[in-house]
């Protein structure tokens, strides 16, 4: 914890220095294709998951030298990811993730026509901290789906219902208590906090509006637990995002 402790207040340190020196603020938001890699170690076996999210927030340029910057940001972060499996069963996966995202870029621009058009390249650390997120597991078995939405920080199941079959609250929890164990005992949890490697390039156009694209990966495994000693999970996403730079 020592490390992301130290991240944020680095980042705290930056907020206050670019707000001291009248840094450029932005409002940003964008849309993302994310993807979630999911490696089990022995036997070897690799399942993925795909989806698109979205984001929104602001940062500031702080300079430093002719062209080069840091920029610090806060942001909120969405995604969504579908993993299908078809076997002896038929498993339909879906993850939604919300995340305050905490990125320290270093920027470097390029002025292309003065006044009219600017092109930079960004790359920098960001602390990712989770706020929510479920996995929504719907299971056909012997002609009934089950539908699990599990907490993924905390591994409980939060709902659990039966397609075309109405249950009362009694045997809701009933099931619940049969499948809680089976989700304890293999340990399938997520970490709050990922540290993520985040660069890409954009354009400003008339000093004010902007257009970036991104790539940005996980560097940490998201498991946790004794699920964690066997398989990994990494997490990535491309975006592009539009932005105003006051």
């Amino acid at each position: 914890m020592k490390l992301y402790a130290r991240f944020i207040l680095a980042a705290v340190i930056l907020a206050a220095a670019g707000l001291a020196a009248n840094a450029q603020i932005s409002i940003q938001a964008g849309a993302s294709v994310s993807h979630q890699k999911m490696t089990q170690h022995d036997p070897y076996d690799r399942d993925d998951r795909g989806g698109i999210g979205a984001y929104a927030g602001v940062d500031y340029d702080i300079h430093i030298i002719k062209g080069f910057h840091i920029t610090p940001g806060l942001y909120y972060n969405f995604t969504h990811a579908r993993h299908y499996q078809l076997g002896r069963y038929n498993l339909d996966e879906r993850q939604a993730d919300h995340q305050i995202n905490i990125p320290v870029y270093l920027k470097y621009s390029f002025n292309l026509k003065p006044n009219k058009l600017d092109l930079y390249l960004y790359a920098g650390p960001v602390l990712s901290v989770g706020m929510a997120s479920e996995l929504a597991a719907h299971i056909d078995v012997s002609g009934f789906t089950y539908n699990l939405y599990i907490d993924n920080y905390s591994g409980a199941i939060r709902k659990l219902t039966l397609t075309n079959y109405n249950i009362n609250e009694e045997r809701e929890q009933a099931l619940i208590d049969d499948f809680q164990p089976e989700l304890d005992n293999r340990g399938i949890t997520q970490r709050y906090i990922d540290l993520q490697i985040d660069g890409g390039i954009g354009f400003r156009f008339k000093d004010h509006w902007e257009l970036r694209f991104g790539y940005t990966f996980g560097v940490f495994d998201r498991f946790n637990r004794a699920y964690g000693d066997t398989h990994d999970l990494k997490m990535t996403q491309y975006y592009v995002g539009f932005g105003y730079r006051f």
